[in-house]
């Protein structure tokens, strides 16, 4: 933990003014709204006044914080796109807290850990979201170009909130984003829509989402294709034939299961949001439906 030692703002690890001997490249800092951590990268702005915290490689280390980088902003908290990073944030719906974590393009980075550009994840109270790495669990993962087909495993666990969601904030790079829920087998485009909203409990498995750049192995959505819909208490379906029929609630936990061949079925479920899973021997889709009394 370091002090901004000016009565100004500082830009951090800017160009050549900084000395960094074992340290690594991304900083981080207290987001007091967000009640987390938010990592600062090269050229990132410490507000007047704020503590930051480093992340050192052995007992020998050093770093020079330069009278050049220092800078006339007053703001209490600095907040600014980037040409080259994807942003998520993950926090409860209440909005009392919040997580980020990002992906970023760094020449000289791989897609594995680098300890001078990646950032290992450091929790604070928001729920706990990050990019896993092999052994590493990361708030900023840097690679060196962002490319269809790209997979990201990220892990999630719950505070004390039920209800959760997670936002795609920002995202420069012009290949679709898709989210998959592990738990509950839903994919969301987060292109189209940038907002997921999930429950979890006690006991979810850690490793609960995909990132996936593209389309490589997922459909592309069709707004207009609908393979189930709720109307009052019935479940109707818009394909004949044989299928297996399973409903989920928000918190991945099946309620019903059947193979039938109608193409309606009785809804014996309170209002609420549930995921239906149709699988037949050609396809399996999901549809999410909304049960009104």
């Amino acid at each position: 933990m370091l002090g901004n030692p000016f009565p100004s703002a500082l830009k951090w690890n800017e160009s050549t003014y900084w000395a960094l001997s074992n340290v690594a490249g991304t900083a981080k800092i207290w987001h007091c709204t967000n009640n987390a951590y938010s990592d600062i990268n090269s050229n990132g702005i410490i507000p007047i006044s704020q503590g930051f915290m480093i992340q050192v490689n052995g007992a020998n280390n050093s770093i020079t914080i330069p009278l050049a980088s220092r800078v006339h902003n007053n703001t209490a908290w600095y907040k600014a796109g980037d040409a080259n990073r994807l942003l998520l944030v993950a926090s409860p719906t209440d909005g009392s807290s919040a997580q980020e974590s990002v992906i970023r393009i760094e020449e000289g980075s791989t897609n594995d850990f680098d300890f001078y550009y990646d950032s290992r994840f450091l929790a604070g109270y928001a729920p706990l979201f990050y990019c896993i790495v092999g052994n590493e669990i990361l708030s900023t993962q840097a690679v060196p170009s962002i490319e269809e087909g790209m997979e990201f495993l990220y892990g999630f666990i719950k505070n004390d909130r039920q209800e959760f969601k997670i936002r795609l904030a920002e995202n420069p790079f012009p290949m679709r984003v898709y989210l998959e829920d592990l738990k509950t087998g839903v994919t969301q485009c987060l292109s189209d829509n940038p907002e997921y909203v999930f429950t979890s409990v006690e006991g979810d498995a850690h490793n609960r989402f995909k990132l996936h750049m593209g389309s490589v192995g997922i459909d592309e959505p069709n707004p207009t294709k609908v393979f189930a819909y709720a109307v009052g208490k019935q479940l109707y379906f818009t394909f004949g034939g044989e299928k297996r029929v399973e409903i989920f609630n928000t918190a991945g936990q099946m309620l019903m299961h059947l193979t039938t061949a109608q193409n309606q079925i009785p809804l014996p479920l309170s209002s609420g949001i549930y995921i239906v899973r149709i699988t037949t021997d050609q396809q399996t889709v999901f549809n999410k439906i909304f049960i009104r009394k």
